[in-house]
């Protein structure tokens, strides 16, 4: 079994593999359309994409993309409001609140689910099992853990 830098691969097969983005995570955005009708994605969702993506295949490297059935982890860490007090803070960077503002959990995960898919797996298809959490902390960041879901 070799690993380096958050990927382990085994028998020439990815198994394991984590990257996080650090910044403000961005959801999925709903497809705009022009006056003329074209539909397009928003820039701030491409953006996110592009770079979460880019720290993705940096991260691979030569590595083989991920093959068979995959199961995808999703942390959402953002910062609390400036306006909470700081016992409320306290809380929330102990993990006793946790958000329930927009974006929805789902829109995380299917910006995830594209920037990586030919990037870390060939197709999304592939995800079987999906977990995404929202959690506050100091610093925000989105982090993902994909592995082989083993046959039984």
């Amino acid at each position: 079994m070799a690993g380096h830098s958050g990927i382990i691969i085994e028998s020439g097969n990815t198994i394991r593999f984590d990257v996080a983005l650090r910044g403000m995570p961005v959801a999925k955005g709903r497809p705009r359309s022009t006056s003329k009708g074209r539909v397009y994605t928003p820039m701030k969702t491409r953006n996110y994409e592009r770079d979460l993506a880019a720290v993705a295949s940096m991260k691979m490297g030569k590595a083989p993309l991920m093959e068979g059935q995959i199961a995808i982890n999703v942390r959402v860490y953002v910062t609390p409001p400036k306006c909470w007090s700081r016992k409320r803070k306290e809380e929330a960077l102990a993990g006793y609140r946790r958000p329930v503002t927009r974006p929805d959990v789902d829109n995380y995960l299917k910006i995830v689910m594209d920037a990586l898919e030919s990037v870390v797996y060939e197709r999304d298809s592939q995800v079987v099992t999906a977990e995404v959490s929202k959690w506050y902390a100091a610093a925000p960041q989105m982090s993902v853990l994909l592995y082989k879901v083993l046959d039984r």
